[in-house]
């Protein structure tokens, strides 16, 4: 398994979005799964009665499983089909979206894309946008999708996050460490001074 992947591989989530993918693979059919996963995830995300009743722990598991042949059956591929019955089985429904995001990760990083948080002060325009997004893709060497957060807090600069690493160069942060500099650098002044003065 490629390392990438691995450490992509934490929580329920992802095991069961690992697991999705390489179903997919081996069946040959990686492409049409994501595309499903997808569609199934857009339905989900805009009919949130829907995830909740699947997620309640009102419904027993075999009920569950009746709703969602009634639902499903046929109307999915049976590799999907299948899977979220077995999702149901292990008790985990109320991760399912959750499961459908990190399917999405791991198949647009085996696709060599990544999707990066901006963090700006005020919104670009499109064209800086798309600028900005194809520099950061060659810096990290991937196809980025770039998802603009306007947080006014910021001075200035901007903020990426990639993943779960956050790469902060904003305006205000560099000034914090431009003060921890100048400070750290007036403790060495000062302790320099006073050794002088004893040594004398």
């Amino acid at each position: 398994m490629p390392q990438h992947i691995e450490k992509v591989a934490r929580t329920v989530e992802d095991i069961y979005g690992l697991a999705l993918v390489e179903m997919a693979q081996k069946a040959g059919a990686l492409d049409a799964t994501a595309a499903e996963v997808d569609e199934l995830a857009q339905l989900l995300g805009s009919e949130p009665q829907l995830a909740k009743l699947f997620a309640s722990r009102v419904l027993g598991t075999s009920e569950r499983a009746s709703s969602l042949e009634r639902l499903f059956k046929g109307q999915l591929s049976d590799l999907v089909y299948n899977f979220v019955q077995t999702v149901n089985r292990k008790g985990r429904m109320d991760k399912l979206q959750g499961i459908f995001k990190s399917f999405g990760r791991i198949v647009d990083e085996r696709n060599g894309i990544v999707e990066v948080d901006l963090y700006v002060a005020a919104a670009l325009e499109p064209e800086a946008l798309d600028a900005l997004g194809q520099k950061i893709g060659v810096a990290i060497s991937r196809n980025v999708i770039l998802n603009q957060k306007v947080d006014e807090n910021l001075i200035g600069g901007l903020k990426l996050r990639v993943g779960d690493r956050l790469i902060d160069g904003s305006i205000a942060t560099q000034l914090k460490i431009l003060e921890r500099k100048i400070v750290a650098e007036g403790r060495e002044k000062a302790k320099n001074q006073l050794e002088a003065l004893i040594s004398e």
